[in-house]
């Protein structure tokens, strides 16, 4: 199915799950850091190591979405008169 949607859909999707990949890192060293519940608790390591799961979640909600309305362009309905 993947093949079946358009290039730009699927530039779009490739790209926001590899930056999503690439946030882990950033991510990975805040914590490496920021190591103990208490200091992710604390001011400014809730706010560091936190906002990159949230990168990562908008860029793979944003990825899933374009994902499904590609799709939804790509995929005929089962009711579709094959003539028109």
């Amino acid at each position: 199915m993947w093949f079946h949607l358009p290039i730009r859909s699927r530039q779009w999707i490739s790209s926001l799950m590899l930056f999503a990949l690439l946030v882990q890192i950033p991510d990975a060293i805040c914590h490496s850091y920021w190591y103990s519940y208490l200091m992710t608790q604390a001011w400014p390591g809730g706010l560091v190591t936190n906002v990159w799961l949230g990168v990562q979640l908008l860029c793979q909600i944003s990825a899933s979405n374009i994902q499904n309305r590609a799709y939804d362009h790509a995929i005929v309905p089962a009711d579709a008169d094959p003539s028109s």
